[in-house]
């Protein structure tokens, strides 16, 4: 594959500045950090290991609780809806196949206002779980059942 203005700032940029290049890119997407051979996987998958703390922690105060949620959403219409996290394709790895979505990743379940602000999103779990499946028992069932 050829990513034009990419492939000529390989060769010229030190190579610090091609892995963070390749990091900002597979922030965006990861097919095109691996096609670029800007990264390779092991690397990537060391990286966003490494980075994930300091996302998390960064972003700390901006998650809200599944009680902020309900508290949102108190006597309000919330929409819920599932998405897929896509991933690595990991053979063997059947739990992360989603039929649906025809890869692998992990899901989770977010939690909305009518107006479309984004309240709670749950923790992911295996991609082969069903929306329905994901919600039983879980913070967004007890978000929604909070919000009518």
């Amino acid at each position: 594959m050829t990513v034009g203005w990419l492939d000529a700032a390989q060769d010229r940029l030190p190579a610090i500045f091609r892995r963070i290049l390749g990091l900002a890119v597979l922030i965006s997407h990861r097919d095109l950090a691996k096609e670029a051979e800007l990264l390779a996987q092991s690397t990537i998958s060391r990286y966003i290991t490494f980075l994930t703390p300091f996302v998390e922690k960064a972003t700390e105060e901006d998650r809200p609780a599944a009680e902020d949620a309900a508290e949102a959403t108190r006597n309000a219409i919330a929409l819920v809806d599932g998405t897929l996290w896509p991933c690595w394709s990991w053979d063997g790895e059947s739990k992360l196949w989603s039929g649906k979505y025809k890869t692998t990743g992990h899901g989770s379940l977010i939690v909305t206002t009518l107006q479309g602000r984004m309240t709670f999103v749950s923790q992911p779990v295996t991609g082969n779980q069903h929306d329905m499946a994901k919600l039983k028992g879980s913070d967004a069932e007890k978000i929604l059942q909070k919000s009518s």
